[in-house]
């Protein structure tokens, strides 16, 4: 017998379209990979000759180094912060694309998800920014830092807002939010932005805890001000 495989009749066209834009974007990741993985070490020659190449002509040329003390610390601060950054992202890519995988066989096998609709155009919406900065990792630079850790807080904000969530799932977003909030202001530490951010989301965990009630969800919810306090306090003394 040929086995074939049916689709439970639950789904709609949301669930068609979600299934449509992860695949697409999977492909992409899984390209990635693979012409990553077919890249032999002679293809990385020419790169390691333009690098070299690049020392020599400015030992040739001679620049001179600032002679200013702090813009050195401050450009190697941000270059710091900006590799941080791009691991973070390199890591998200890798467990948003296991998310998205896991979200989308949950889908097709008709299984109950606490997932809602706001919630799966989100973490699609993220994925696609990740995707884009693992191909064109150009984007990502020390002038547009600023803008990708707002994206990256936009998202985590809007996950957890009550509109987009439920109340058996609140809880556990509520913790996805906090770890990963946390890590990406502890290695930005952009101080204005670190503090408008997570003020931002402690609002949102506000309104969500009002939204859905309970006397867990408040000690939780006292529980985040504390991380949140330190991460910011930590945002301006680094």
């Amino acid at each position: 017998k040929r086995w074939r495989f049916n689709f439970p009749p639950s789904m709609d066209l949301r669930d068609i379209t979600v299934l449509v834009v992860s695949g697409l974007l999977l492909f992409v990741q899984a390209w990635r990979l693979v012409a990553m993985a077919r890249r032999q070490p002679w293809q990385l020659l020419p790169e390691e000759l333009r690098g070299f190449a690049n020392k020599v002509r400015r030992l040739c040329t001679r620049q001179k180094h600032p002679d200013d003390i702090e813009s050195l610390v401050m450009t190697a601060v941000s270059t710091s912060r900006l590799d941080y950054f791009r691991g973070y992202c390199a890591a998200g890519y890798v467990t948003l694309g296991c998310y998205i995988v896991r979200m989308s066989l949950q889908r097709m096998l008709g299984q109950c998800r606490l997932h809602t609709i706001w919630q799966d155009a989100i973490v699609m919406t993220a994925y696609l920014l990740m995707t884009v900065a693992a191909v064109c990792p150009k984007l990502v630079n020390t002038k547009t830092l600023e803008l990708w850790f707002s994206l990256w807080m936009l998202c985590f904000s809007l996950y957890g807002a009550p509109f987009a969530n439920t109340a058996e799932y609140y809880t556990l977003s509520c913790l996805i939010i906090q770890v990963n909030t946390s890590i990406v202001s502890i290695g930005c530490l952009v101080s204005p932005l670190v503090l408008f951010w997570n003020a931002v989301s402690l609002a949102v965990a506000w309104a969500g805890t009002q939204v859905f009630g309970g006397e867990q969800l408040v000690r939780f919810f006292g529980g985040r001000v504390l991380l949140t306090l330190l991460t910011c306090v930590f945002a301006f003394l680094v």
